[in-house]
């Protein structure tokens, strides 16, 4: 189990420091941050839960410009 673990720590580690391209990457990392979030393993636990938290806020803040840019253009 720890070598799986090990295994998407690592993945996580690296997809989180790399600038993901357009949606389909973005789709398959919340894919697997919804995984990780659901697995047994507390510590992957964390990094799926905190990836999702991220993701949502992202997109909370890219919604929220996208509707002000639309509001000050009027």
């Amino acid at each position: 189990m720890q070598k799986n673990e090990a295994y998407f720590a690592a993945i996580a580690e690296r997809l989180r420091n790399e600038h993901l391209p357009e949606i389909p990457i973005q789709h398959e990392w919340l894919e697997l941050s919804t995984l990780l979030s659901q697995m047994e393993s507390p510590h992957l636990r964390e990094i799926g839960l905190n990836e999702l938290a991220r993701h949502a806020r992202q997109e909370a803040n890219f919604r929220h410009a996208g509707s002000s840019k639309s509001i000050s253009t009027h």
